[in-house]
């Protein structure tokens, strides 16, 4: 399993991954699960910053999820629906950067309040899925789907 970056994912999938970034973007808002200690999974949602070719979460300290990303750093991450039922949803694992230059980095390009005391998560990407539903409302609704690394 290769993790990338998002600047890396952009280049393989400059589609999909502007789509996500529209819908993430466009709502400042996207949804994070983790996994609790006991196996469970945990929803939460988050604010993500696109910056330095990277995805990033800014966590206060005492959050379930940074908890969560600590012991076991995978994750998914879903974007608010688009028109059409548009979805995606990115897979990998999240990385913790505690150094000054990334906070400053996050800090300068997030569009809300980042703390000295967060715990700043790079998202790092395994795989994505996207979606967007043809014909809604017809008879002819169909689904369409693209995936990145291909289809697995």
């Amino acid at each position: 399993m290769e993790f990338v970056k998002w600047s890396a994912f952009e280049l393989a999938a400059p589609e999909l991954a502007g789509a996500g970034r529209r819908l993430i973007e466009g709502e400042h808002l996207a949804f994070l699960a983790t996994l609790r200690r006991d196996g469970a999974p945990r929803l939460h949602p988050v604010s993500p910053v696109f910056a330095g070719g990277g995805v990033y979460l800014a966590i206060p300290p005492r959050s379930p999820k940074q908890h969560d990303l600590r012991r076991d750093g995978r994750y998914a991450l879903h974007a608010p629906l688009g028109t059409d039922d548009e979805e995606f949803v990115i897979n990998g694992v999240g990385k913790l950067d505690a150094t000054e230059a990334t906070l400053a980095l996050v800090r300068q390009a997030a569009s809300h309040t980042i703390r000295e005391t967060d715990v700043i998560v790079e998202l790092l990407i395994e795989r994505c899925h996207w979606g967007i539903w043809e014909f809604v409302g017809q008879p002819n609704t169909q689904p369409i789907y693209r995936r990145w690394p291909g289809q697995a």
